[in-house]
């Protein structure tokens, strides 16, 4: 981000309220979002589960042992992300928030009026980018190509693109033509850094039904007349030692439009709301064993994933490392800098039961 558009503040011509009101973001919450966090890692963590085969058998008197026991890895890989910022204190003086620097313009007044409401709403508008683009819709830096002058572009594809000596990740939004690139049409692509920092959950899930490791259940299109059938399709695919309890709570994960549907139809069925015991909505007939979990990072997805608590995780080193803002006064501008790790995986794969619908 470059300096704060000042010149939109001229639009506006009288008294101004002295306060400043951002858009209400959707934090990095992951907490409340169903996901566990890891901390302390710092390149890859392998997380080993550990498998018990049967073995039982009818007495013999004999010791015969066979190799029942193994550990399964998955490997939870973080990456280093960058957020960047550049502001011009100078650059306020046409403003109305000029009185709020301190007396005399000398070089070294840095002063930046609202400077903590500013960087709280980086941080905030941060996390929502990683929240909304990163945890499940990051596909790392390998799914970007190269951008190609000849190539024709549809919504969706994801190229790389160097600007100001800096290489960087852009997803299209309009179909070009040859030659329309970031820099000549800019409209037609919008920025996409974030959703190559690192493999979310969505591009983990679709690896592994590519592999074969992950067989999604056929629940079709999901609306306000079939939601309820279709969640349940979805949580009745679990081992049954998950739906027993036996692992913890399970959960569906779902958009918040695939959770109100759910609402909807099953309102709609029997004229009764779900039953809702310290904040965790529990899916009709199944004994307060399964809970609806709406998260935000599915948003813009129909995908529907049952499993249970703990087995989302994401990995970083601190979690506060992205509260941390460095800065560095040049001669007449802020350098401003945001850096921490970030990973995505699924720990158990057999506890993983997913809808067909991405």
């Amino acid at each position: 981000m470059a300096d704060p558009i000042l010149s939109l503040l001229a639009a506006y011509p009288g008294e101004y309220r002295q306060q400043l009101i951002s858009e209400l973001y959707n934090a990095l919450r992951f907490d409340q979002e169903g996901i566990t966090v890891i901390p302390g890692v710092k390149n890859k963590l392998n997380l080993h589960k550990f498998l018990v085969e049967d073995g039982a058998k009818p007495y013999t008197g004999n010791f015969v042992a066979k190799d029942d026991l193994s550990f399964v890895p998955r490997v939870l890989e973080v990456e280093p992300v960058q957020r960047d910022l550049l502001v011009e204190p100078k650059k306020y003086l046409p403003t109305f928030m000029a009185k709020m620097r301190r007396k005399g313009e000398d070089a070294k007044n840095m002063d930046i009026p609202f400077a903590e409401f500013m960087w709280n709403a980086v941080l905030k508008s941060l996390s929502t980018e990683i929240n909304l683009n990163t945890v499940y819709r990051g596909v790392g830096k390998a799914a970007f190509a190269a951008y190609g002058a000849g190539t024709v572009y549809n919504p969706g594809d994801l190229i790389t693109f160097t600007q100001n000596g800096e290489l960087r990740y852009f997803e299209n939004v309009t179909v070009t033509v040859a030659g329309q690139s970031p820099d000549t049409h800019p409209a037609k692509w919008k920025w996409a850094g974030a959703r190559a920092v690192t493999k979310g959950l969505g591009k983990i899930i679709g690896d592994e039904i590519t592999a074969l490791n992950v067989a999604p259940v056929v629940t079709g299109a999901v609306s306000a007349a079939n939601a309820y059938d279709k969640t349940m399709l979805v949580y009745r695919s679990l081992p049954e030692p998950i739906k027993m309890g036996e692992a913890g709570q399970a959960l569906v994960y779902q958009s918040m439009t695939d959770y109100e549907f759910t609402m909807d139809h099953y309102e709609s069925s029997v004229s009764k709301n779900f039953e809702t015991i310290n904040g965790i909505t529990y899916l009709a007939k199944t004994e307060k064993r399964c809970g609806l979990k709406p998260v935000s990072w599915l948003s813009g997805s129909r995908r529907m994933i049952a499993s249970v608590e703990g087995n989302l995780v994401a990995g970083t080193d601190e979690f506060s490392d992205m509260n941390v803002i460095k800065t560095i006064e040049q001669m007449y501008k802020i350098e401003a800098g945001i850096t921490f790790v970030l990973g995505m995986q699924i720990q158990d794969l057999e506890v993983l039961k997913v809808s067909d619908q991405a």
